[in-house]
């Protein structure tokens, strides 16, 4: 079977190298990971999805995560809610990220006292793109939402998806 059967475009023809193929189809790919919640002060789930559970004022689930080296601009930048009561929830989202040989802290973010107003059971998408304003390839980094004594979270916060180009 040859392979430009099913997958032309990856079978290049004679003015093309293979190299110029395969940047071509990988520039097509979609650039996006997910990283789960690394870190809580405590672990729930509901049925089959667990996360960081923030039901109480300073209570806190972090993500930490590395940045491609193809990475160019942000896209997406989400967290991703799991709310276990309608109402309003309040967010403090904090970032820290920095390159090697950098010190940790070099490029902090924050959105502090942010209501989102949420229903049980609903998938949420939280915008983080904000408090990563100075990201660049290569950077490590981490996102810490943390619970307010106003408006008092009771959510579990499942992971970090981000996007980019």
């Amino acid at each position: 079977m040859a392979v430009g059967k099913y997958l032309p475009e990856a079978n290049p023809g004679p003015a093309e190298s293979i190299e110029v193929t395969i940047r071509a189809l990988s520039a097509a790919a979609t650039k996006e990971f997910f990283v789960p919640v690394n870190h809580a002060d405590d672990m729930n789930q509901t049925s089959g999805l667990p996360g960081g559970y923030i039901n109480a004022a300073g209570e806190s689930a972090w993500v930490a995560f590395h940045i491609p080296h193809d990475f160019n601009s942000i896209t997406e930048a989400v967290v991703l809610i799991n709310p276990l009561a309608n109402g309003t929830h309040r967010f403090d989202i904090i970032s820290d990220y920095a390159a090697v040989g950098e010190d940790y802290e070099t490029h902090s973010g924050s959105d502090l006292n942010h209501d989102f107003s949420m229903t049980a059971s609903q998938l949420y998408e939280i915008d983080v793109s904000g408090v990563l304003s100075s990201l660049s390839a290569g950077d490590y980094g981490g996102i810490m939402l943390l619970g307010d004594a106003t408006n008092t979270p009771n959510a579990l916060v499942i992971g970090f998806r981000f996007k980019y180009t």
